[in-house]
């Protein structure tokens, strides 16, 4: 199914942040019944924000993480490039 909302966050060390954010998030399109999926993409972090992203993905529906090696402005594009390809 095609979700409604398709929501895209970059990332790039927001372990500490970043799980709140994606609750605030998640609670908010539940409580508006709108099908949709969270993708954060981990911009070369060197914290535990992938670690904190896998955590949360077995408890929030349509959360997906997407690593990224390198730091800085590709993480944008890496992410259109997997949409627009399948």
């Amino acid at each position: 199914m095609i979700p409604h909302l398709s929501i895209i966050i970059a990332a790039y060390n927001e372990e500490d942040r970043l799980p709140e954010t994606l609750k605030k998030i998640h609670d908010y399109v539940t409580a508006r019944d709108l099908e949709a999926e969270i993708i954060v993409v981990d911009d070369g972090s060197t914290d535990g924000t992938a670690a904190a992203i896998r955590a949360l993905a077995g408890s929030t529906p349509g959360l997906r993480l997407i690593g990224y090696p390198e730091t800085g402005a590709r993480a944008t594009p890496c992410v259109l490039e997997s949409r627009t390809l399948g």
